[in-house]
């Protein structure tokens, strides 16, 4: 994609779409969005800011180098992660 000029880094481990490849984007989203209504499933948004209390439930490194790219301190004394979307897979029951 970056030789094809879809994308373009803006430094390491970071691009950006470019139109052409916004339009790719959006044509792959459409065919994913195609199959799952075909098979019954359905489309979910996810916060990529979330609760730190969320993961300690069930288990998950909170603090994981990998997966969480900033812990950000509320002032009620809580702490939410924001995570890389592309790392986060979920089980909805």
């Amino acid at each position: 994609m970056l030789r094809g000029g879809l994308i373009r880094q803006s430094c390491s481990g970071i691009y950006h779409f470019l139109p052409m490849g916004q339009r790719a984007l959006d044509k792959l989203s459409h065919l994913v969005h195609f199959a799952m209504r075909s098979v019954g499933a359905q489309k979910m948004a996810m916060p990529f800011l979330t609760p730190a209390a969320l993961w300690q439930k069930t288990g998950e490194k909170v603090l994981d180098q990998d997966g969480c790219l900033c812990v950000v301190a509320c002032s009620d004394g809580t702490h939410n992660l924001l995570l890389a979307a592309a790392s986060i897979l979920c089980d909805v029951r």
